[in-house]
């Protein structure tokens, strides 16, 4: 039907979109808005894998001929870094809307698109983020070989699996995929595989995990019940065999309808099948009981033991060793009842030893006999044998850290003690308290040494060392000898006096002990008869002392004697740049006796220059002499040169100003360099306080522009900016320059409030740019490159994309996309077709869309002044829908149908022809108080619930997350459930 003109005939309408963002360009360059999607989450499988997205750009005319639009797929977390190309464009004009299809791989919650040109190249935004799933596999499974019942025991559990034919049909056929399993529609926590132990009751079912998508992809629900325990006990009329005796075995429950099987030792006993059994043997009884099925209860162990015991000597040891001086306890360990004791030493008795424990302190072979007299008579016998150590092994050993003539002090321990049997090494060193000791040097004892250590921390100690270990009276052992060589104190030499005119000069050790010996050196050479800890000479030489002590030497540092000479040292190079309003200071060190100190600038004596030290603010040669006048008089001097940097260099620059978008600038002047023979230095790291500076303005001075940095605020100051630096000592430096051009105008917005509903209407755009005399305007229609109009607005007559571009100065900045489009009949649009099926007892919803305000008739009645009215009953339906002064009229024929269904439907089909757009059940369930319908999502929420249903669900605007989707359903009649199944939605 066409459109009408509410006051007098057929017209057009133009619908105008205007672009949600702004941008600033130059030439050559677009701008693409972010895109937007027609869809909350991509649900896709073989069966439906088609999704829109819709973008925006301008200016069209910007394009290059080989352009291509490139729709991007993030990864599963939203990140572009190896994004996947969906679709290659070449659309030219603005707006695009285009379909695409999502990878097979694609599995995750945050997925994004964005789209990018390649010529010229530029990226839109991204999407928010959104759920994208391939179901790759989409239909319903079996689990439990389509067994809808399980029966378990109390505690047995049970393993639900999904089938598995090898086949697609399989969801078990692709590795990868994930469950979701469900008890009593009840998301299991954690179970994510393709089977499920249960132990509990319950309804269980299975769906493939899509994230948010629930696919056709479920399984069939198991009914798992649980049979209660019971708890088997049997009694025993004696726990033990005695002279042929038995025991009898007794169920604490009797059944004839129960089966029983007793088991010794954890195997079943033939032909034992009765509430009792008489044990003829010691072993360990139970009692299976089998409720029929897999229930089986065992019962409580009774343990039948024969009236034997055991006997052993310290648990069954073979020999002991006893150690000279010591004791040992020999314990007797038995099972006996009121038992006896008989001790033996080389199988004579040991009189008065009737006790399980004796102390014993002397080798042998000893036995216990243990007599039992109740309920049966029994004697048993242990032996054990006690030995002695055949000899011992004694070492010392210095501490780990000592090494000969190097150590200062040392620790003589124990390293090994070992008592040597026939059979065994036994090690002593931590069982010595009842031994004595004796430490000796040279064979002699020392007094006091009577530890198991000794400490030696002096060199006059050196010599050899061997430890006594007195085990008893008659029984010493001695060690190894060990030699102790310690080091001498660290050894040093130094003289009163310098060497001058043969005067006496007398060397000093630091160390003067009577148990070291002494041999001084000149020139590596023995002096003869020189053995004190002291030297006198009156010759020049090299000069050294070696000190001994036992067989450990040591020498001393070596002294030069010169015969009148002295030395200057400085840290200061004799080589130096001096920086302009720098300064810096020369330190001399000398070894001259009372020495006197004379500075020079350039061969000129500076009069009050007269310490070993002299700031230096200005190049030039420097020397100093140092006279000694004290012992022999000498003199010696040492030049420095102080030189200026061969060129400084002064670099300004901006703090990320950006032509045509900034409106405040700051320039700074960022290095000044001084060349040096040594590299570049930063005078601005520095001291530069007395340093000057101007900033220039097209080679003008600016005022009041002095300091490091330059604000530049007004456009009116746009211009050519450098900066001249004041440098002492050297001159004037100048900088580069910088170009600035600030803008008034950063983004332009254009729109209008007209409209008009035929062509012979005429639409007026105006932007927000206040105009000034600086500022012009060009208007443009993108499908011609003319200029529409240069004034502050434009008045066109025609549908179109329309801008506008400001001029600036050197900016030129162009505003939204402006579409004005010619209204048709599509774009009123509704949820239902013209021609409408209703089935009897059913309502349904019909929604429109595109226009601003709706008016619905029923048999000329209004029935709906919003977009969506309410059908339950045949007739005429009429829809008058306005934008402004157009109007576009739609009519709908309804007609119902009967309700014809026998079984409960499995599908849903949302296509609006009239046949199972609703859920529509049998009538004996329809309308029903009694009768409640209970529809669960796959995930297990409740997604309708309701008495005296009317065939009404799905509603028509119910949002689904996927393409088919899938639902549970329970019929419960006065609370007991009659009929459950699976409903699947065909979109």
């Amino acid at each position: 039907m066409k459109p009408t003109n509410l006051p007098n005939k057929l017209s057009l309408f133009v619908c105008l979109i205007i672009g949600i963002s702004f941008t600033t360009r130059s030439y050559s360059q677009i701008t693409i808005l972010t895109p937007t999607l027609d869809f909350t989450q991509a649900c896709a499988s073989a069966d439906f894998n088609e999704f829109q997205v819709n973008f925006s750009f301008y200016p069209a005319q910007n394009l290059g001929a080989d352009n291509e639009f490139l729709i991007e797929l993030s990864d599963a977390s939203g990140d572009f870094s190896a994004p996947v190309v969906l679709k290659h464009l070449t659309n030219s004009a603005s707006p695009v809307r285009e379909k695409f299809a999502i990878p097979e791989t694609a599995s995750g919650d945050a997925y994004k698109i964005r789209i990018r040109s390649t010529n010229p190249e530029f990226t839109s935004p991204s999407t928010t983020a959104f759920s994208a799933y391939y179901a790759t596999h989409n239909q319903p499974f079996s689990i439990n070989s389509y067994d809808s019942t399980v029966s378990l025991c109390q505690g047995q559990t049970y393993t639900l699996k999904i089938d598995n034919n090898n086949t697609p049909a399989s969801p078990v056929y692709y590795p990868n995929l994930k469950y979701i399993w469900y008890k009593n529609f009840n998301e299991i926590s954690g179970a994510t595989s393709s089977e499920l132990t249960v132990s509990e009751p319950g309804s269980y079912y299975c769906v493939v995990d899509y994230g948010n998508c629930v696919m056709d992809s479920y399984s069939n629900i198991v009914d798992v019940e649980v049979i209660s325990d019971i708890v088997p006990e049997i009694t025993a009329s004696a726990t033990a065999l005695c002279n042929g005796s038995s025991v009898l075995l007794t169920s604490a429950i009797t059944n004839s309808s129960y089966s029983y099987t007793w088991y010794k030792n954890n195997t079943a006993i033939t032909n034992a099948n009765g509430v009792t059994y008489e044990v003829l043997e010691p072993g360990d009884y139970q009692l299976e009981i089998n409720m029929g099925g897999d229930c089986d209860f065992l019962s409580n162990t009774i343990t039948i033991n024969n009236l034997d015991f055991d006997v052993s000597i310290n648990n069954n040891a073979n020999t002991l060793l006893i150690l000279p001086g010591n004791t040992l306890n020999l314990t007797a360990q038995t099972t006996a009842q009121n038992p006896s004791y008989t001790w033996f030493k080389n199988d004579i008795e040991i009189t008065g030893e009737s006790e399980a424990e004796i102390l014993i302190s002397e080798p042998g072979i000893y036995k216990v006999v243990v007599t039992q007299t109740e309920p049966c008579a029994l004697q048993k016998e242990a032996t054990i044998t006690v030995s002695s150590p055949l000899y011992y092994e004694l070492e010392i050993s210095t501490d780990a850290n000592y090494s000969s003539c190097s150590s200062t002090s040392t620790t003589l321990s124990i390293s090994k003690f070992d008592a040597i049997t026939n059979d065994d090494t036994i090690n002593l060193i931590e069982n010595t308290s009842n031994y004595t000791f004796q430490w000796y040097k040279n064979n002699s004892p020392i007094t006091g040494a009577t530890n198991s250590s000794i400490v030696i921390a002096d060199a006059s100690e050196n010599g050899t060392y061997t430890l006594d270990v007195k085990l008893t009276d008659e029984d010493t052992e001695i060690s190894n000898a060990i030699d102790v060589q310690l080091a001498t104190e660290n050894i040093s030499i130094t003289n009163d006096i310098a060497l001058c005119n043969n005067q006496d000069v007398t060397l000093s050790a630091n160390v003067s002990n009577s148990n070291y010996t002494y041999q001084w050196y000149k020139n590596n050479s023995s002096i003869t008869g020189e053995t004190n800890s002291s030297l006198i000479t009156n010759t020049a030489g090299n000069y050294y002392l070696e000190v001994t002590s036992g067989n450990c030497t040591l020498s001393s540092n070596t002294i030069e004697l010169i015969d009148g000479g002295i030395n200057i040292t400085s840290e200061t190079p004799e080589q130096n740049v001096l920086l302009p309003s720098e300064s810096k200071t020369i330190h001399i060190s000398t070894d001259a006796t009372s020495p006197t100190f004379s500075w020079y600038k350039n061969n000129e004596l500076i009069e009050t220059a007269k310490q070993n030290s002299i700031t230096v603010t200005e190049i030039g040669e420097y020397k100093v002499t140092v006279t000694q006048t004290e012992g022999c008089s000498t003199e010696i001097s040492k030049t420095f040169v102080f030189t200026a940097p061969s060129n400084v260099s002064a670099t300004i620059a901006n703090d990320n100003f950006k032509t045509c978008t900034t409106d405040v600038i700051t320039i700074s002047l960022t290095s000044l360099l001084a060349d040096t023979d040594s590299g570049s230095i930063d005078l601005l790291e520095g001291d530069f306080s007395n340093y000057s500076f101007q900033w220039y303005k097209n080679n003008t001075m600016v005022n009041e522009a002095n300091t490091l940095h330059l604000d530049i605020t007004n456009p009116k100051d746009n211009g050519e900016y450098y900066v001249v630096a004041q440098v002492p000592n050297f001159g004037y430096v100048t900088s580069n320059s910088i170009h600035v051009h600030l803008t008034t105008v950063k983004q332009v917005s254009v729109s209008t409030q007209d409209g008009f509903c035929d062509t012979s209407s005429m639409v007026t755009i105006t932007s927000d740019v206040t105009p000034t005399d600086d500022i012009s305007f060009a208007w443009y229609k993108t499908d011609a490159n003319t200029i529409l109009s240069t004034s502050t607005t434009v008045t066109v007559n025609e549908a179109g994309t329309y801008y506008l571009e400001v001029t600036d100065g050197d900016c030129v900045i162009a505003s939204n996309y402006l579409d004005i489009q010619a209204l048709n009949e599509d774009a009123i649009t509704t949820n239902y077709p013209s021609n409408i099926n209703l089935v009897e007892g059913t309502t349904l919803t019909l929604t429109a869309e595109g226009a601003q305000n709706y008016n619905w008739f029923f048999n000329g009645a209004v029935v709906s002044t919003t977009n969506e009215t309410s059908i339950s009953e045949a007739g005429q339906y009429t829809l008058t829908a306005s934008v402004n002064s157009c109007e576009v009229v739609k009519t709908f024929t309804v007609t119902e149908i009967e309700n014809n269904a026998i079984a409960i439907p499995n599908t849903v089909t949302l296509n609006n022809d009239g046949i199972n757009d609703t859920w529509a059940l049998p009538n004996q369930y329809v309308n029903q108080p009694n009768i409640e319908i209970i529809i669960y999502k796959a995930d297990g929420s409740v997604a309708f619930k309701s008495t005296n249903y009317m065939n009404n669900w799905p509603e028509q605007d119910y949002r689904f997350s996927n393409k088919s989707p899938v639902f549970y359903y329970m019929i419960l009649d006065n609370g007991k459930t009659i009929k459950k199944g699976s409903i699947t939605i065909v979109k």
